[in-house]
């Protein structure tokens, strides 16, 4: 096996939607990197729900650069970016990385480079708050869109409106198994 060069990182960038952008996760990480003096190899930039793991294929791939020893370091935004779906998930995401061989570095979460019972506790809780947060937004637009509905209001699309921005495909893809 090669030896991977310890200066090499991957960076890890989520948006839930085509609608959300990552340039400001982008920009920010690139900033670390540098700070850091990390050569940037490779860059997933997902747009796909973290609430319902539809980023596990280009998790899977990013863990396999790991394990063929492409990058040594992970940079994230958040840990929240890896998943939202729950404690165990967020527990498993990150620890499928340190097994890897990789070291998680998140702008927001600093104390992840630490180990220990304390960083398990630590980053159960980020993924039950992550999981909470996700739950909660998606009944609070239930909600607004059952009371449109009880006001005889239209919901979703306008007939004939069309996309002001082309839609990324990767989410697509990722969604349709392609």
């Amino acid at each position: 096996m090669t030896e991977v060069d310890q200066d090499s990182c991957s960076i890890w960038l989520r948006a839930s939607t085509a609608h959300q952008d990552t340039g400001a996760q982008y920009d920010a990480l690139i900033q670390e990197a540098a700070r850091r003096g990390l050569t940037v190899v490779r860059v997933f930039d997902v747009t796909a729900s973290g609430f319902h793991g539809q980023q596990e294929h280009e998790l899977s791939k990013l863990v396999d650069g790991l394990q063929r020893r492409e990058y040594s370091k992970v940079l994230c935004w958040a840990i929240d970016r890896l998943t939202r779906q729950g404690v165990s998930e967020t527990l498993q995401a990150v620890n499928r990385i340190g097994r890897a061989g990789g070291t998680l570095i998140s702008l927001q979460e600093p104390w992840i480079e630490t180990s220990g019972e304390l960083r398990d506790l630590l980053v159960a809780i980020v993924g039950w708050v992550a999981n909470f947060e996700s739950r909660r937004r998606s009944e609070r637009i239930k909600s607004g869109l059952a009371r449109r509905r009880a006001a005889g209001l239209p919901v979703g699309r306008l007939k004939g409106a069309k996309d002001k921005n082309p839609r990324k495909v990767s989410g697509y893809y990722l969604h349709h198994g392609r």
